[in-house]
C-alpha cells in the first residue's frame, strides 16, 4: 500500500501472483476499513501490518503497526473494523547533524494514522493464509470525529 501521488485510490496488482504481492495505492482522506472472510468455515488468516519508515539517523527503519486474526466461522461471514492495522505510535529523526553525528529533531506520532505521516516510504501486511481462499477487504471514506456524532465518522 502506497500513498497515490495522483489523489486516485487505484489497484496496481490485484492478486499479487507474480511474487511480489497484491499492490495498491490509496488515495488521501480517510477511511474506515474493514475485512471479511467469506468461503468454507474453520478457515482463518493472521495479519501483521508493517510500516518502513525515513529516520534521518539510521535511513529506513521498519515499525510493526498491529496484528489482525480473522477467522472464517459458522454462519454468514462478519465484517470486522481492522483500523488499527492503520495507526502507529513512532518517534523518527527528521534532522540529523553529520558532523556531531547526532540527531537534533525528533517528530513523535502518537495514534497517527500512517497515510498522514510524511517519512512513510511504504506499508505492507505479512499475510499468513490457514486455508481461506479468499480475504475481502473495503474501504470507506469517513469524516474526522472526536464526538462519533458524523453518520461516517472514522471508528
Amino acid at each position: 500500500m502506497t500513498r497515490a501521488k495522483d489523489g486516485v485510490f487505484q489497484v496496481t496488482d490485484r492478486n499479487g501472483c507474480d511474487g511480489n504481492g497484491a499492490r495498491f495505492n490509496i488515495a488521501p482522506g480517510y477511511y474506515n476499513v474493514y475485512a471479511r472472510a467469506p468461503g468454507k468455515p474453520n478457515k482463518h488468516v493472521d495479519i501483521h501490518a508493517n510500516g518502513m519508515f525515513n529516520d534521518s539517523a539510521t535511513g529506513e527503519t521498519i515499525i510493526p503497526l498491529g496484528f489482525v486474526a480473522l477467522p472464517r466461522e459458522k454462519g454468514q461471514p462478519k465484517s470486522v473494523n481492522i483500523n488499527e492495522l492503520f495507526y502507529v505510535d513512532v518517534s523518527l529523526c527528521t534532522a540529523y547533524d553529520e558532523l556531531l553525528g547526532t540527531c537534533t529533531e525528533t517528530t513523535t506520532y502518537t495514534g497517527t494514522r500512517v497515510f498522514g505521516i510524511e517519512e512513510l516510504l511504504a506499508c505492507w501486511w505479512d499475510y499468513n493464509n490457514y486455508g481461506l481462499k479468499n480475504l475481502q477487504v473495503r474501504f470507506y471514506g469517513c469524516t474526522l470525529d472526536p464526538n462519533g456524532e458524523a453518520n461516517d465518522y472514522c471508528r
